[in-house]
């Protein structure tokens, strides 16, 4: 089978029928990326130093699985943009903000179109997907959101 991209999976979450379903899902598709994204999706304790506003990038229009990359390789890449890491516990670089906004914005342009729509829901922090929420996320990967709220 496959790795299906984040936004596939995503996508299979928000058609799925019932909680447990959901579950199987995301315990089906686990990656490290997809660990990634749900953690700077609803972790708060992730700081992101990107403005949280869309920067100017040329979606990748290629067709699914013909894009330079996916989230399941750059994902290693966000402990570049955030404080706090969302990956390894790696902490950004000492780059100035306008180099760390055109490395976003590389990242932008290289992955599907539909990953990046998520990350930048992540990075304003305004992620929302029907059916995939905090809750689920502590309860099918426990010990991932570390920010001690509930």
């Amino acid at each position: 089978m496959a790795m299906k991209l984040i936004w596939e999976i995503f996508k299979a979450v928000d058609e799925a029928k019932s909680q447990k379903e959901r579950e199987k899902i995301l315990r089906q598709n686990d990656t490290p990326a997809l660990r990634h994204v749900l953690k700077g999706c609803f972790d708060r304790s992730v700081i992101w130093l990107l403005p949280k506003t869309t920067p100017p990038y040329r979606p990748d229009d290629s067709p699914d699985g013909l894009t330079t990359t996916t989230l399941h390789k750059e994902s290693v890449t966000f402990y570049l943009f955030c404080q706090a890491g969302v990956s390894s516990g790696k902490v950004a670089r000492d780059w100035k903000q306008r180099e760390r906004e055109h490395k976003f914005i590389q990242l932008l342009e290289r992955i599907p179109h539909q990953e990046a729509l998520i990350v930048m829901e992540m990075i304003k922090g305004d992620f929302e997907a029907k059916g995939l929420t905090r809750l689920l996320t502590k309860k099918v990967f426990p010990g991932l959101i570390t920010d001690g709220e509930e």
